[in-house]
């Protein structure tokens, strides 16, 4: 399944989806030379959960439909049912990945979901969806646009309480979600 940059005219946006209930992280807004930043993140399981997550974030967020870049984005997805245990910090941890899924979407911004991929694979996290959106503020950043995306990805993962600190393998966001929901 290819999931492209969701164009904002498909969806009336303002109307919250029914029967969705992606539990959205946001970073706080990073703003330079007039662009902004916004970062998101959701806990996902299967590659099937990215169309109706990003719509409902279009959909739940006004702003975003209406930014230049509305949905930069990041997936990594794998089996979780395999080798879990808990670590110093009670983080689910994944010691190996069994049929891992991963993809990515620049949404027009060349090169920004390669790296949100990279900050995916450097922080060791999978089963995740993470997301940002960039209203283009009429200059130029050049390479400076990819330390603001990265910035707020992170941002956005941390809020979520999704970073490890142990290093000792793959954290399953999903798994920490479903454990943070059960309390």
């Amino acid at each position: 399944m290819s999931v492209r940059c969701i164009s904002v005219r498909r969806f009336s946006i303002g109307r919250p989806l029914r029967g969705l209930s992606s539990p959205w992280v946001q970073s706080d807004v990073i703003t330079r030379s007039k662009s902004r930043f916004q970062g998101y993140c959701t806990p996902i399981t299967s590659e099937s959960q990215i169309a109706p997550a990003i719509e409902e974030l279009l959909q739940l967020h006004k702003k975003v439909g209406k930014a230049s870049h509305p949905a930069m984005y990041a997936w990594k997805t794998a089996d979780s049912h395999i080798s879990m245990k808990k670590g110093a910090d009670n983080d689910p941890i994944l010691k190996e990945l069994r049929n891992l899924r991963q993809g990515y979407d620049d949404c027009g911004e060349r090169g920004s979901g390669d790296r949100l991929m990279g900050l995916l694979d450097r922080m060791r996290l999978v089963n995740v969806l993470v997301a940002v959106t960039r209203w283009y503020g009429g200059v130029h950043l050049g390479p400076a646009r990819f330390r603001c995306i990265s910035d707020c990805a992170g941002e956005a993962l941390k809020k979520g309480g999704y970073v490890s600190v142990s290093g000792k393998g793959w954290v399953d966001v999903a798994a920490i979600d479903r454990t943070t929901r059960a309390k």
